[in-house]
């Protein structure tokens, strides 16, 4: 059966031009007309292009055609930054493309998943997903999950397909074959082993031809989005009530209706921040950039705008805590009292007993991670030293029971071969695996013995080392032919323990302790023995003392003991937590998240997928399983517990520098509106035009907010408390703030018009003007007053961020270039100013900065 070895290289490539790539799009070649119909689906949108009709009906026409310019450029400019984001996450996702084991001429290599054509032979291992559609040539005790097609919980046993002579795949011979030896794209390995023929790829497969009858959705709403959404709408009742009550007042004083509708234009386009979406996109595509560069990946805007609130970090110990190499460095076959160095492989050791325990850590081991791998290195060194090279070979393995977290343990049974004629000599079964299990099911000729391996432990784990258990029991050869039972496991005879050593963190203690500065409670969990993960856990200095104190630690078996209140309140005062089962994982998030706790969760494994889908952010390293990658939030390059600080502190910069655009562009559009109230009570023509109001929001005000969403990040960020997931964009303070603010900029441009038109009769189309101007120069100025509201802005680095300068600069251009340039007074009806002109609009700018800084003096002297 020669596709039982997989295809050349040169056939997989003619194939994959014939079939195209592994890939499933639902979305395809949609994704711009998406990002549009939801850039025009705005209330604000609605309300502007309303003010617009009405402008054209009373044949304003340039007011009409300056609304409608602002609101395309601002659809525009909010699709274009809205498809750079998105092609943003595009390309990011590419840097976690999934992975295939692939029998390439024989041989097994790793190749990139969207890379398979029919007729290739992949490798299924726990944990993986399945990366087409296809049929079960090899597999040894398998069970997928295939929830994605079925919504089934529970995973489903598969057996190996068995071909019929001359069969052919062609003419729906796949679809004849009964689904338990069928492997479909996107289910997951959750027990054993196998291999696969690739019958099926990309649109061809189940997943595929579901993903041919979606419809175009938009994604899930975030939670910030959710906000603003509430915002713009509160936004546009705010202006239609107002406008209406404007309206009426017009009908009720018997005054113009015409007037009166362009009021209420005026009123429409003053109240909306045209920005604010736009400014929202550009500054979560910033930040998920800016968290990139610092080595992790956001797959989602939720986990960016969750991660500033962040409180709890579940962590795991092993690269993490530790460097995540595990080495084996010693055994233990005797209760000695001895020193560090007789425990790493210098104390004295039965020698029948030693063989037996390199034997077993040898065989005994599937090498499906690093501390299987190191052990069976380890046991490789000491074959050749102590029992030959060839010792093993004698050995052939005839069953086992895979390594599961339930269990704690591996179990394989080998016939060995005593001689020449290859009769059978006798069968041994090893176990390997926690040492407290083994140790349950090993039998002791003086029960005495049990009890001071038990004291064995504990010495061990306190001199930091993590233990590998193993035990054995000569069988009748009648079992040769028995397929394994957990039942079986019992009456062993104990061998030892294999050490290992995996060294702490280089810097993780001044991580840790930066992170619990930050307000950030951490707790370490873990599978490791107690003893082992409270010396890790008291080097990085989250614990104190050599002994293991109770109330700071909880055990798997702690879960089933306890219930209700002292459970929970055992939960939330533990740091460490060890030999946690996944279901215990998940409690532990779901306990903590019930105490107002904005949870992280690290894991790599399967074991991890629940508790990692649950928290608020799941956190996994590049290289962990298909499955935890998938549910997580935050994808870490490098496994360093900085990259999570840095990915935090990033998360509450982008909150600031929403903040920050919020605050500014509701200070602008709240001061037009008073104003323009006002004037309507007190029975002025118009200070602003509908047209001039949009320019300043939008023209001249759009560089300086635009240059607000890149804005650096304030010091201390990891200092602050952490924010609630419930907080409010804006709080009682900056709401405080937006009101002076903007109060204070309609009274002094207020005053200005009133000066120049009442005052000194220069006429409305100078004093608009003056109005304009100072208006525009307001908002440019208190720019700089309002993006740091913990210091005043002498003691601020005006030049921190050199965009804003440019954007300060630009939007002034901008701004004289509507009252000098001759085509553009005749479009916004202003006037050339004089030099004298300016010298009360700087007084006014004064003014505003310095009732500015009073305020946050006295609202925010004692912290942001």
């Amino acid at each position: 059966m020669e596709w039982r070895k997989g295809l050349s290289e040169e056939e997989a490539s003619k194939r994959l031009s014939v079939y195209g790539r592994n890939e499933v799009r639902a979305h395809e070649g949609r994704v711009g007309l998406r990002i549009l119909i939801n850039q025009i689906r705005s209330p604000l949108v609605y309300v502007l292009l309303i003010a617009s009709g009405i402008s054209l009906v009373l044949r304003d026409l340039i007011d009409a055609g300056v609304i409608f310019l602002a609101v395309l450029i601002n659809t525009v400019f909010g699709f274009f930054q809205e498809y750079r984001a998105e092609k943003s996450m595009e390309a990011l996702s590419k840097l976690l493309t999934p992975r295939a084991r692939v029998k390439r001429g024989d041989e097994w290599e790793e190749i990139d998943a969207t890379l398979l054509v029919p007729g290739e032979v992949v490798k299924l291992t726990i944990g993986w997903k399945v990366p087409a559609d296809g049929l079960l040539i090899v597999e040894d005790d398998m069970y997928l999950g295939e929830a994605i097609l079925t919504g089934e919980s529970m995973p489903v046993m598969k057996k190996t397909w068995v071909p019929e002579d001359n069969f052919t795949l062609e003419n729906g011979y796949f679809d004849k074959i009964g689904n338990d030896s069928k492997g479909f794209m996107g289910t997951v390995v959750e027990k054993g082993v196998g291999e696969m023929l690739v019958v099926r790829t990309g649109a061809s497969t189940r997943i595929g031809a579901i993903a041919k009858v979606v419809k175009e959705q938009g994604g899930e709403r975030t939670p910030l989005q959710k906000r603003l959404d509430r915002m713009t709408k509160q936004l546009t009742i705010l202006v239609t009530v107002v406008a209406g009550l404007v309206f009426l007042f017009g009908l009720a004083t018997d005054q113009s209706l015409l007037t009166f509708l362009n009021t209420s234009v005026a009123l429409a386009v003053a109240a909306i921040p045209e920005g604010l979406v736009v400014g929202l996109t550009v500054i979560l595509a910033v930040g998920m950039n800016r968290i990139l560069k610092r080595k992790a990946i956001v797959r989602g805007l939720i986990a960016a705008e969750t991660l500033g609130s962040v409180s709890v970090i579940c962590l795991d110990k092993t690269g993490t805590i530790t460097e995540g190499k595990m080495e084996a460095v010693g055994a233990v076959t005797d209760i000695h009292e001895g020193s560090d160095e007789q425990v790493a492989d210098e104390g004295k050791h039965d020698q029948e007993t030693m063989k037996w325990l390199i034997e077993g850590a040898f065989l005994c081991n599937d090498q499906r991670d690093p501390l299987e791998i190191s052990m069976r290195d380890w046991a490789v060194l000491r074959m050749e030293k102590i029992l030959g090279k060839d010792a093993v070979s004698r050995f052939v393995r005839k069953s086992e029971l895979p390594f599961a977290h339930e269990t704690k343990y591996i179990a394989t049974r080998h016939v060995v071969k005593a001689n020449e004629k290859g009769e059978d000599d006798m069968v041994i079964d090893f176990v390997s695996g926690a040492p407290e299990v083994v140790l349950g099911k090993s039998v002791f000729k003086d029960e005495k013995l049990r009890k001071k391996w038990e004291g064995r432990f504990v010495e061990v784990g306190i001199a930091g080392y993590r233990m590998v258990a193993l035990a054995m029991r000569k069988r009748e050869t009648s079992f040769s032919q028995k397929k394994m039972r957990h039942e079986d496991i019992a009456g062993l005879t104990w061998l030892g323990l294999v050490l290992f050593s995996d060294p702490i963190r280089g810097g993780v203690a001044e991580s840790l302790a930066e992170a619990r500065e930050a307000g950030m409670k951490l707790k370490v969990i873990t599978g490791d023995y107690k003893e082992t993960a409270w010396a890790a856990v008291r080097q990085v200095g989250l614990v104190e003392g050599h002994e293991v104190k109770p109330d700071l630690v909880m055990l798997g078996e702690d879960f089933d003991k306890l219930s209700g209140e002292e459970k929970k309140q055992k939960i939330l005062n533990s740091v460490l937590f060890a030999r946690t089962s996944p279901e215990q994982k998940l409690e532990i998030v779901e306990t903590l998240q019930g105490a107002g706790e904005t949870v992280a969760m690290m894991g790599d494994g399967v074991n991890d997928v629940p508790a990692l889908k649950r928290a608020d952010i799941g956190i996994v390293v590049s290289d962990a399983s298909d499955l935890a990658r998938e549910v997580a939030d935050l994808i870490l390059l490098d496994n360093n517990f900085d990259t999570i600080l840095a990915a935090v502190e990033e998360g509450r910069g982008m909150f600031d520098n929403l903040r920050k655009v919020v605050l500014y562009l509701l200070s602008d559009a709240f001061a037009a509106v008073i104003l323009v109230v006002v004037s309507i009570l007190a029975g002025w023509p118009l200070p602003l035009l509908a047209s001039q109001i949009l320019w300043i929001n939008l023209i001249s005000d759009g560089f300086p907010y635009m240059a607000l969403t890149v804005e650096p990040k304030e010091k201390g960020l990891l200092l602050r408390k952490p924010l609630s997931k419930k907080a409010a964009i804006l709080d009682k303070k900056r709401l405080a703030l937006i009101g002076v603010i903007s109060l204070s900029t309609a009274i002094v441009t207020g005053v200005i018009f009133v000066l120049y038109y009442f005052v000194w009769g220069k006429g409305i189309e100078y004093a608009r003007t003056m109005a304009f101007a100072m208006q525009g120069l307001n908002s440019l100025v208190y720019v700089f007053s309002s993006r740091t509201l913990n210091r005043p802005i002498w003691e601020d680095n005006l030049f921190k961020n050199p965009l804003l300068i440019l954007g300060v600069l630009g939007g002034l251009i901008l701004q004289l270039a509507a009252m000098y340039v001759p085509t553009m007074q005749m479009i916004f009806e202003t006037v050339t100013l004089l030099i004298a002109d300016w010298l009360p609009l700087v007084i006014g700018g004064l003014i505003l900065i310095a009732i500015i800084e009073i305020t946050k003096h006295l609202f925010f002297r004692n912290g942001d």
